[in-house]
């Protein structure tokens, strides 16, 4: 299963992060900021780490159960600051770009709300692109960037350097 991971981070590791949320206040001890996660001249490390139930979970040949949110910690850090440990659910995302963990996937993750129903700075889910598609890796960067330029609805974007369980 290590072997998977580690291709993963290899053929995957600088993934585009596309962020999905309302902004709000953060929530705990943290530097981290949104411009922070969301700085094109940035590299935010993320540090996914799962129990063994969802990895075996995320892996399954069962195409059902590859979209069931499965419980599991990510930390944040770029320059220094950190997030600290953040309790999530995880699924993978795609349909006819869907892969298995111990392959290249692109992840959906929900964050735990607190009281008055916001997530981590205010965001409430987040999705990591594994861009397989996207050799470039800048495609949906730069629509999504011009379509905010002009006012247009698209996500926010930033990159992320993706590893899980360590590796």
């Amino acid at each position: 299963e290590m072997a998977g991971f580690r291709r993963l981070s290899t053929v995957a590791g600088l993934g585009l992060a596309l962020i999905l949320g309302l902004i709000g206040p953060a929530q705990g001890a943290t530097p981290i900021k949104l411009t922070d996660i969301y700085n094109p001249l940035k590299i935010l490390k993320a540090e996914l780490t799962l129990p063994q139930s969802s990895v075996d979970s995320l892996d399954s040949t069962d195409v059902n159960q590859l979209k069931v949110y499965v419980p599991g910690t990510i930390v944040f850090t770029v320059d220094g600051k950190t997030s600290g440990t953040l309790d999530i659910k995880v699924r993978l995302k795609g349909s006819t770009s869907m892969y298995r963990l111990s392959e290249t996937p692109s992840f959906k993750i929900k964050f735990q709300k607190d009281a008055v129903g916001n997530g981590y700075l205010g965001l409430n889910r987040m999705t990591f692109n594994g861009m397989v598609q996207d050799n470039s890796k800048v495609h949906e960067f730069g629509a999504y960037t011009l379509f905010n330029a002009v006012g247009v609805a698209a996500p926010k974007t930033g990159y992320v350097r993706l590893y899980i369980n360590g590796v």
